[in-house]
Formats: C-alpha cells, sequence, structure tokens
C-alpha cells in the first residue's frame, strides 16, 4: 500500500510544505493524513457536515505499544471539572473507535502517515455519520481542503433504504481545537445555553458553563477595548446585493450589547474571502451568513424562517463556529404575510400585495437580528413580559428608545397595539434589539479583574442577576407548561395590561378584515386572500389565548436560595375576573366578529362559516378547562384565601356559555350550539377522568389529570345545568333549538351515568 508513497499528491486548499500541521494525501481511491507526533493526545472535532446542522464529536489521536488508536476522550467541563456524560450511559475511560495496525500507517520524520479512507466511507461506530449504510461501489471521495489546522473531505455518498436509493454530498471535516478557554458560569435565572445543550435547569447552576465567543480585550486597562479576535460573520456568496445591508444593520443592532459588555468594535460582517464558497461553507474557522433560498423547488417550504447552526467546544462552553441560516423564501411569503395582517391598518406599504422591497428588508432585519440572539448565546424564551407600560406601547419616543418588547428574542412579531391615529412610523413597529438583550450580553461578555476560576466571578455575575429585582423586564422565563401566566406567551404584544393591549389590536384586526380584498385585489387567485384571512385568525387565537393566561395564572421570577419571595406570584383575583368576563364576551357571545363570508366565500375549499368559529371558540374553551388550569386555582385557594375560587370560575364560565337560558325567549344561534356541545363533550373527559390524550389545533395536550376536588366542581355545576335545560325547554318556540336542548339532556345524563 505505501511502496508509491513518494506519489501521492497533496490536494489542499492552502498550501502547507511544513511538518507541523495536518495534511491528507489522496492516491487513487485511498486518503491519507498526515499526523505530526505533536497532534497525538490532542483535542479534535470530527464532523459531518448537513445543511442545516453539524454532528461532531471530540476525539484524540494515541499511540497504544505498535498501533494508533483512535479514541473519544473523557471529556471534562472546566466548570467543576466535571465529566461529561454519553448519551446512556456513564464513561469511565476513553472510547476507543478505531485501531490502526502497523499495516495502515508509515512514520517519516516524527509524521504518522495513517490511511484513513473508511473514516469517511464506512464511518466506525460513536463518530458521526456512521448512521447511515454505504453503498460502496456507488460511493467516493471527491477531494480534500486544508484551513489553518482544519481538514475538509467532500464525499459523495450512495446509500439504500428500504430499496430506495439515494445519492447525496456529505462533507465531513477534522479540526484541532485550540487551547481551553476562561468559562463562565451557567445560571437557571439568565436566559443563555448550556455548554452542551439548551436545557435550563437548576441541577446545572454551577455545574456547567454558558455557550459564548472567545472575546478577549485587547487592552485590559480600558474600559472599553477592542477585543483581541472580534466575532465576525461572512455573506454566503448567494445573499443578493439588495439585502446585504439589512443583515448587516440585523447583526450589528447588537454593537451596543457588547459595549455594554466593555467591547468595542466586537461585531464585523465581512465578505467571504475568493475561493470555493463549499470550503468556507464547512470551515470552523468561518461563520457563515447562508441564504436558503428554495424557491426552485416545489413543496420544500417546510423548514422555518430561520436558525442556527453552532460548533461548541463543549469542554469550555466556547462557540467556535455559528451560522445563521436564513430561509429567504418564507421571509417573502409568511413574514410578509403576518406583517401585512397585523400592521396594515397603520402602515399603508402594507396595503398591497407583495408588500415593498424595504418593507422585506425590515423583515429581514428583525430575522437576522433574532438568530445573531442565538449566534451570540442566547436561547428562545419569554424575557420581561407583561412588564411593559400599556400607556407607552403607542408613544414614539419609548418605542424609538425600548421597543415595544424588552428582547428580540420574544417571539412577538409587530406591534399590532399602535392605532392609526398615532402616526407611529412603521420602523417603529419592528422587533429590534432590547434593554433586556443588552442585559444578557453583559452577563455572558464582560470581563472581571483578578479572575482566577468561573468562580471567582460570581461574586460579580450575582450583581448583574439582581438587577432582575429593580428592571423586571430583565426576567428570564422558559415558558414552559404548565407554568403558565401572562409572561409567558407568545405571538402577541408584551406589556402589562392584555386585556387593554388585545382591546386594541382587535380594532386593528377588524380593520385589517376590511382591507384583505382590496389588499389582495390584482392576485391571480384567492391563495393570497385565504393565507391572509388564516393569519387573521391566528392572530385573534393568540391575542385570546394571551388574556386566558391571566385566568388561573401567574407571574415566574427564578431565584436562587438565598432570595426572598416566591418564585410564583399568582395573578389578582379582579384582574382575573376581568378577563374571564372579557372572553365570554369577545369569544363565546360575538362569534360575528370572525364571520365575513365576503372574505371566506372566495375560497374554493374551506370549511362553513360555523365550523370555522366554532374551531376557534372550542380551541378557548378546551384552554380554559385544562386540567393544569383548575389545580393552579385550587392552589390560589390556599394560598390567596379564596375557598370557592374553582367554584366561581366554573358557574361564571357556564353561565357564560348557556346566557341564553337566562331569557323570557330562548334563541340559540349554530355556533352556540357547537360550543355548548362541546362543552359538555369537555365536561365528560373531566367527570371521566380517563387517561386519554385530546387534540387542541393539532397539538396534543398532556394527560386528562383532573383532581378529585376538580371534578366533584364540574359535577355540580353539571346538576345545576340539567335543571336548568329541563325547566327552559318549553321557553323556546323553535323546533331546532328545542331538539339541541333535548339532546344536550340526553348527553348530560349519559355523563352522570358513564
Amino acid at each position: 500500500m505505501f511502496s508509491s508513497i513518494s506519489s501521492i499528491k497533496i490536494l489542499s486548499y492552502q498550501e502547507n510544505t511544513t511538518n507541523d500541521s495536518l495534511l491528507l494525501y489522496k492516491e487513487n481511491d485511498h486518503l491519507f493524513l498526515e499526523l505530526p507526533s505533536d497532534f497525538l493526545g490532542k483535542d479534535m472535532l470530527f464532523m459531518k457536515h448537513g445543511k442545516y446542522s453539524t454532528d461532531y464529536e471530540i476525539v484524540r489521536w494515541t499511540k497504544l505499544g505498535n498501533d494508533i488508536l483512535l479514541v473519544k476522550p473523557l471529556i471534562k467541563s472546566q466548570v467543576g471539572n466535571i465529566i461529561l456524560e454519553r448519551p446512556n450511559e456513564i464513561p469511565n475511560t476513553d472510547l476507543i473507535i478505531k485501531k490502526f495496525n502497523k499495516i495502515d500507517f508509515i512514520v517519516e520524520n516524527g509524521i504518522y502517515k495513517i490511511e484513513v479512507s473508511s473514516l469517511f466511507m464506512n464511518t466506525p461506530s460513536g463518530l458521526p455519520g456512521n448512521d447511515i449504510v454505504i453503498q460502496q461501489d456507488l460511493s467516493f471521495i471527491n477531494d480534500t481542503h486544508k484551513i489553518d489546522n482544519e481538514l475538509i473531505i467532500n464525499t459523495t455518498i450512495t446509500t439504500a433504504k428500504e430499496n430506495v436509493q439515494k445519492t447525496s454530498d456529505i462533507v465531513f471535516s477534522l479540526a484541532v481545537l485550540p487551547n481551553p478557554m476562561k468559562s463562565r458560569l451557567f445560571d437557571h435565572r439568565m436566559g443563555l445555553f448550556m455548554d452542551t445543550g439548551i436545557n435550563n435547569d437548576y441541577s446545572e447552576s454551577g455545574n456547567s458553563a454558558i455557550r459564548r465567543w472567545r472575546l478577549e480585550k485587547k487592552d485590559k486597562s480600558k474600559r472599553f477595548s477592542d477585543p483581541t479576535n472580534p466575532i465576525v460573520f461572512y455573506f454566503d456568496i448567494d445573499t443578493p446585493e439588495k439585502w446585504k445591508p439589512f443583515i448587516k444593520a440585523g447583526i450589528e443592532e447588537w454593537l451596543p450589547a457588547f459595549e455594554a459588555a466593555g467591547f468595542s468594535n466586537a461585531i464585523q460582517v465581512k465578505e467571504l474571502p475568493d475561493g470555493n464558497n463549499d470550503i468556507y461553507l464547512n470551515s470552523i474557522n468561518y461563520s457563515i451568513i447562508r441564504w436558503d433560498n428554495r424557491e426552485g423547488y416545489r413543496n420544500l417550504r417546510d423548514f422555518g424562517l430561520g436558525t442556527v447552526n453552532e460548533i461548541v467546544d463543549f469542554r469550555t462552553g466556547e462557540i467556535l463556529k455559528s451560522d445563521i441560516i436564513i430561509s429567504s423564501d418564507l421571509i417573502y411569503q409568511n413574514m410578509m404575510d403576518e406583517y401585512i395582517v397585523r400592521c396594515a391598518p397603520v402602515d399603508d406599504e402594507a396595503q398591497s400585495y407583495p408588500i415593498s422591497d424595504e418593507r422585506i428588508g425590515w423583515l429581514i432585519q428583525q430575522t437576522i437580528a433574532h438568530e445573531a440572539g442565538h449566534a451570540f448565546g442566547i436561547m428562545d424564551a419569554n424575557y420581561g413580559e407583561y412588564t411593559y407600560p400599556f400607556d407607552k406601547m403607542r408613544s414614539k419616543d419609548w418605542l424609538a428608545n425600548m421597543g415595544f418588547t424588552p428582547s428580540i428574542m420574544n417571539y412577538t412579531r409587530y406591534n399590532y397595539v399602535v392605532q392609526p391615529e398615532d402616526s407611529i412610523p412603521p420602523y417603529l413597529l419592528f422587533q429590534k434589539v432590547g434593554p433586556t438583550d443588552i442585559y444578557n450580553i453583559k452577563y455572558a461578555y464582560s470581563q472581571f479583574n483578578n479572575i482566577w476560576t468561573p468562580k471567582d466571578e460570581i461574586p460579580y455575575l450575582e450583581k448583574i442577576i439582581r438587577e432582575q429585582d429593580v428592571e423586571p423586564w430583565y426576567k428570564f422565563n422558559r415558558g414552559r407548561f404548565p407554568v403558565e401566566g401572562p409572561d409567558s406567551t407568545d405571538e402577541v404584544v408584551d406589556n402589562n395590561d392584555p386585556v387593554g393591549s388585545v382591546e386594541l389590536g382587535l380594532k386593528n384586526l377588524n380593520r385589517t378584515f376590511k382591507l384583505l380584498p382590496k389588499i389582495t385585489k390584482y392576485e391571480k387567485d384567492n391563495k393570497a386572500l385565504e393565507r391572509l384571512y388564516n393569519y387573521s385568525l391566528k392572530l385573534w387565537l393568540n391575542q385570546m389565548r394571551q388574556i386566558v393566561s391571566l385566568i388561573g395564572g401567574q407571574t415566574t421570577q427564578y431565584k436562587s436560595s438565598e432570595q426572598k419571595g416566591s418564585l410564583y406570584t399568582p395573578i389578582p383575583i379582579s384582574i382575573q375576573q376581568k378577563a374571564l368576563e372579557f372572553i365570554i364576551n369577545e369569544v363565546f357571545n360575538n362569534p360575528n366578529f370572525l364571520y365575513h363570508p365576503e372574505i371566506t366565500n372566495r375560497f374554493e375549499y374551506q370549511g362553513n362559516s360555523i365550523e370555522i368559529i366554532s374551531n376557534q371558540q372550542i380551541t378557548i374553551l378546551y384552554d380554559l378547562l385544562s386540567d393544569d388550569r383548575l389545580k393552579r386555582m385550587e392552589e390560589m385557594e390556599l394560598q390567596m384565601g379564596k375557598p370557592k375560587m374553582v367554584e366561581t370560575f366554573l358557574e361564571k364560565l357556564q353561565a357564560g356559555i348557556w346566557n341564553e337560558l337566562n331569557y323570557d325567549e330562548i334563541k340559540i344561534d349554530p355556533y352556540k350550539m357547537e360550543l355548548q356541545m362541546a362543552y359538555l363533550e369537555l365536561f365528560q373527559k373531566v367527570i371521566a377522568k380517563k387517561d386519554k390524550k385530546y387534540i387542541i389545533n393539532s397539538i396534543a395536550d398532556s394527560y386528562n389529570r383532573f383532581t378529585d376536588h376538580s371534578v366533584s366542581e364540574v359535577f355540580s355545576q353539571l346538576l345545576k345545568l340539567e335543571l336548568l335545560i329541563a325547566n327552559c325547554i318549553e321557553k323556546s318556540k323553535d323546533d331546532k333549538i328545542q331538539a339541541h336542548l333535548k339532546l344536550c339532556l340526553i348527553k348530560i345524563n349519559s355523563i352522570k351515568i358513564q
């Protein structure tokens, strides 16, 4: 195998003839690695690159007797010297991935020349890529490239699964890890990614690091200093020129945040160096803004608006590479539709389809700014929601300085609270990097003097965390069900008066319904009209869910064991009652708000108006009567000294849904008939207490776990309803209404005897 070693050609992007770095050779169908002896025992990353993600493992080359071993070593976090477990096991030694015998390598001048084709054409267990079965005769290594101490291997792989063949270009790489940087402690009160994942748990505080870039001041004596190595993002060569200024602006929105952490010029956005774009895309040395446009494909628009592909050094949490991926075709359609529905009443540019390039550019900028937050180490969550003053949501000065949401990482979208008479400039309707984003960057990247270990930073970091006690919009909330409240809602404008916010939002939504036919007047078909109508229904539903979150809801502030007070604070009873009254009036007794036959009659396929509206009402009903909401109310009965809270809630809800029975002449419209029967079916689920999953808007809800307390209260209301219906049947002169009420009695009887 090695008889013609001298004729092997170096295929490297960056020529390197020294023996102090890695090199790859290819001869015929064999691939050889040049491994200087100084690299034995060094931590490296073995990576398999995909379009939207990279799988990677830390590996080491070691020598054992006459053999060379490739191993996955025990990895110790620099925080607490904790060993990072492998999936489903607690390791006690390095995992041997592959053994290379003497016939697989030679040694010349302290350099091991190892035949490594099998690592990429038949990847061994334990490495990324081992989960595919390769057809060897239809697969091959194309070429290799070198950038610094990184080797990139391009392959064409053919696989067969269930007699279906698939050929793909798959890129592997091997890179030397830098010396470990100093870690920063993870704390559950901050919304920052952990070193090895996205979990945010008490148990990880003190044992994990956050994900962050290696930013170090050039001049540590200065309050503000340029970093030794700034964070650099490069444009994908496919990025259209007209969008580059908006992309650059979205990333540079974060510059003030890094200035708050003491860094000037911390971020740069550049063009790629000349060369093969694919090489840089898969290089750990380049973070790319990937322009993902799939308009040329049919039925491939299922990716989402954007994401981030990160490679992290698990030893320290250092972010080594962070590609920002933007799905441009979805911005052109999905985000444009969302913007029109929310902002057409207050932005003339949103009253035509499609919207202008300037507005699309702002949509791109907002998306990029959000994804850049992930690239810097901040997770999706709920930051400072239910804290902004409602009366500032229509203030130009406030919106210019603080925005209408504290964080670009909140799923808030656009400001639909602003009214036409407010004359707010359209650029203030978009999310931007806010005060809480600056706060998170300050925690992650501020430099402290006389620090030797991560734990030495604790007093400084704790001081930053405690700023949440002073500025409520700094609070981080995972938004995890069932800890529900108005500070954990998505897709709505964040402020401390959801009812007032929704009242204004509904005014604009009503204006939008009237504008939709005009906006889509020149479209060749009604597909855009249908999408915009469905987005309008979605916005209505999200606003109503924001109100529902107040009922049995609570606010959250994560605390350490030293901090006083409860983590969860119930919403005041008066606010809960106001929210319930709003839902009863707007959702259950005002269905005509969503009734727009002049729009829906133009769809080729669409459920009738009764089904459309009833589905929205029933979804809110299921949200209201969830087991977790009732259990929270039971807890509030104890905490707040309100012994009949569940009973009062159920009484008011039932009175609202069956309010027609209180009139001398009973009239029940078709929407209410659907709602009332759904109400009884839901009561049946509660009383049965069966472990069944039920579906709300295609999302599987939790198992039915209603307590005996709640079941008793529900059953009590059912008996009262039975008596009321029986006494009211004859009051109606309409045969259909009488039949409906009789069916309800039959349903109630079946529930009682189940």
